[in-house]
């Protein structure tokens, strides 16, 4: 399979002898196990610190898996192996350190230097066994529904065995990815010698936001304070009846309008998700006032903008309804995310769950650093809201503090 000496050093990642390398492993369908490619973090376009390839089975064609990870999340895409040759070469321009390249004959071991140059070394394998070919394997999840039935069982999701109900399996999967969103941020905090302080604004149900108070102090061992807000008087009970069942003495539900709470102390965590509409803008432009370290947004429905698209270039995108709504909701997210850059916070959009399990899948994830209000940021943002035509909720609430930055940038 391979001809080259035990070790070998090759001076540029790039080449084509290191690429074929790879390519021909991953293809030869007799003794490909498995491939490992990992790198440090730092490169903003490609958020992936590690990945996997796996060669698998669907209905009787083989594919190769690729599973990319980012810290505890993970996507995964099925590929023909003429698509392999594409990927890997993308692949290799991400700086990716340390690739292990596994067979049923031998092990690759294949180091990247600062330099880059590449050292290659060759080892006995350590699979011996003929390629796993399964597709649908056991996916572990944060929130086990074995394990921890007393609080799945109580917010609906299983029953007293610890099966998931037929109709509550795509809300299992929600609460579990979004756990894994959460514990990322968290570690970023590293707050010691006090809890961690959380705002959810628009609470509702509060599902998602008892699965991360219960997962940050049963499971992550990490003191946390929640605080819950709506306007609505019936679920703010129904969670603090729900609350007092799981002894979540912690938590704490107040009824009350977003731009009316005042917390007694600065959130580290401002939560929004599923808010309607500008609640969303709401939250988020609250949780900047506030200076709350770590902002996490799942916007639902988005209205806002449905009616202002006038530009006559894409009528015939906005000619059709849905097409509209969904171009709405796009140039929401992205003023969204283009904002909270402004005012100093280091932003992704990511799809944090499959829409397989709910359509309102997007998440936006702010993290606080010391820089505010970026020229290039500014000028990408003043250029984009100009072409529209618009001026977004959310710049409206934050009021002087974002028109400081506008004035203070000059083209």
């Amino acid at each position: 399979m391979w001809t080259e000496e035990e070790n070998i050093k090759i001076k540029n990642r790039n080449t084509r002898n290191l690429r074929d390398l790879l390519i021909d492993g991953l293809k030869d369908s007799e003794t490909f196990v498995l491939l490992i490619m990992s790198r440090k973090k730092g490169d903003y376009d490609f958020p992936w610190t590690k990945i996997t390839v796996r060669p698998v089975e669907i209905k009787g064609k083989r594919f190769l898996q690729f599973k990319y990870f980012e810290s505890l999340k993970h996507i995964t895409k099925n590929y023909e192996p003429n698509q392999v040759g594409e990927k890997i070469i993308e692949t290799l321009s991400h700086n990716f350190s340390e690739i292990h390249l596994h067979s049923t004959e031998k092990d690759l071991h294949i180091k990247i230097t600062r330099k880059g140059n590449v050292l290659i070394n060759k080892g006995k394998p350590t699979r011996r066994m003929k390629p796993d070919l399964s597709h649908d394997r056991i996916k572990e999840y944060p929130l086990d529904s074995k394990i921890h039935i007393k609080f799945l069982q109580a917010i609906g999701i299983v029953n007293n065995i610890g099966e998931i109900k037929p109709n509550m399996h795509g809300k299992f999967v929600q609460v579990n990815e979004f756990i894994r969103s959460i514990e990322i941020m968290v570690k970023k905090l590293n707050i010691k010698n006090r809890p961690i302080r959380i705002i959810d604004y628009g609470c509702g149900k509060a599902y998602l936001t008892f699965a991360a108070y219960y997962y940050i102090k049963e499971i992550l061992k990490i003191p946390v304070n929640v605080t819950g807000i709506d306007t609505n008087e019936d679920i703010i009970a129904k969670a603090i009846d729900l609350r007092d069942s799981l002894n979540c003495e912690e938590m704490a539900f107040f009824i009350s309008r977003i731009e009316e709470f005042e917390p007694e102390e600065t959130p580290d965590m401002t939560l929004s998700l599923h808010a309607c509409d500008t609640a969303t803008d709401e939250a988020i432009s609250r949780g900047i006032m506030l200076n709350s370290k770590i902002i996490i947004a799942v916007p639902c429905c988005q209205h806002e903008l449905h009616h202002k698209l006038s530009e006559p270039l894409f009528k015939p995108i906005t000619q059709h309804g849905i097409l509209r709504e969904r171009l709405a909701d796009i140039i929401t997210d992205s003023l969204r995310a283009s904002i909270l850059r402004i005012m100093g916070y280091r932003t992704d959009v990511i799809e944090f769950v499959s829409v397989e399990h709910t359509t309102k899948n997007v998440m936006i994830r702010a993290f606080k650093t010391t820089k505010t209000c970026n020229d290039i940021v500014v000028a990408e943002y003043r250029r984009f809201v100009d072409f529209w035509g618009i001026t977004p909720a959310i710049q409206i609430m934050l009021g002087e503090r974002f028109e400081k930055c506008l004035k203070n940038y000059s083209e």
